[in-house]
């Protein structure tokens, strides 16, 4: 499993685009901690979690796919 990154080393830049993936993943159908868990995890492909989603995988499935 990959380290999660604490919020106060991360650049304004940084943490706008976890914003973004959260609300991505949020809107994709994830629950708020599985989003939240993708989001933090920059090496993990948006789109293919997105997919995923789209292809009706449950997300507690997506992510053991994903991490």
């Amino acid at each position: 499993m990959t380290p999660i990154t604490i919020e106060q080393d991360l650049t304004e830049g940084e943490l706008l685009v976890r914003d973004w993936r959260l609300e991505q993943l949020l809107a994709a159908g994830y629950p708020a901690d599985d989003a939240l868990r993708i989001a933090r995890d920059s090496s993990i492909d948006l789109e293919q979690a997105r997919r995923l989603a789209r292809l009706g995988c449950p997300p507690e499935l997506a992510v053991r796919i994903l991490t």
